[in-house]
């Protein structure tokens, strides 16, 4: 008797809510079946597209632009169970954050040596994003030049190692500035 009693009573104060029963649903039915919205994904799909963006992120010097294109914790299961012998060793004793931290030094670096050289990197823009052939042991591996020129066509060269991983593009362990040849 007592449950029947507090069912009734939670029914009445739930019923007692004003326009409970007429009130519009939260979200209409067609929205219930709708695509969810879109969510950006990882990896770049084209190399263009990532040397357009570390260009980017280092004319605003902005690391955080490229956490995308970081490889985490799934795609580095995924190269120790595709990659070669080597990848597996070198990823063995390698987590993902390792691997960020790695790329985060290279940015660094990369950003106090153009510094020291005094480059203006909002002068520059992406004139070619060449890829490399990766070495047959290593498919997953692809070295990735990137030819910047500035407005006196002046060509400055971004050497990068990035990971294929379901034809989206990685960042991997290399991220600098290509020695100038001096005159």
């Amino acid at each position: 008797m007592k449950k029947l009693w507090l069912l009734l009573n939670l029914f009445l104060v739930v019923t007692a809510q004003p326009g409970w029963l007429f009130a519009a649903p939260a979200t209409s039915y067609s929205n219930l079946f709708a695509a969810p919205e879109k969510v950006s994904a990882r990896g770049a799909a084209s190399p263009d597209e990532l040397a357009k963006t570390v260009l980017l992120a280092i004319q605003e010097n902005n690391m955080s632009a490229l956490n995308a294109f970081l490889l985490e914790d799934k795609e580095i299961v995924l190269l120790k169970s595709k990659g070669s012998e080597d990848m597996q060793a070198y990823l063995e004793n390698t987590t993902a954050p390792d691997l960020q931290n790695n790329l985060r030094r290279n940015y660094q670096t990369l950003i106090e040596k153009g510094i020291s050289q005094t480059i203006n990197w909002s002068d520059y823009q992406v004139s070619e994003a060449r890829l490399g052939k990766g070495s047959a042991k290593n498919a997953f591996l692809q070295p990735l030049t990137i030819i910047l020129t500035d407005k006196q066509n002046q060509p400055l060269e971004l050497l990068l190692e990035t990971v294929k991983l379901n034809n989206r593009y990685y960042l991997f362990r290399q991220l600098e500035l290509k020695p100038q040849k001096k005159i």
